[in-house]
């Protein structure tokens, strides 16, 4: 079995400017698990590195300037 190849998430951020959860959570004043349900279910744009969620910039600059889905602001 070959071994699966080390990510560094902080170099992934540099060089796609994305950010995690708990980042997104913060600027969109929500719960981060209401963000991790957004991003599972499609409602805000995201990529997994492994087991942890990322927002790339620009779709993080979208959700401040044109709000947050609905659907993903009642829970938690």
């Amino acid at each position: 079995m070959k071994p699966k190849p080390v990510v560094n998430t902080a170099e992934v951020d540099r060089q796609l400017k994305s950010y995690g959860v708990r980042y997104v959570a913060e600027a969109l004043s929500l719960h981060p698990e209401t963000v991790r349900d957004c991003l599972r279910n499609g409602r805000i744009m995201g990529f997994r590195i492994g087991s942890h969620w990322r927002v790339r910039h620009d779709v993080l600059s979208d959700l401040l300037t044109k709000g947050v889905p609905l659907a993903c602001d009642c829970h938690h």
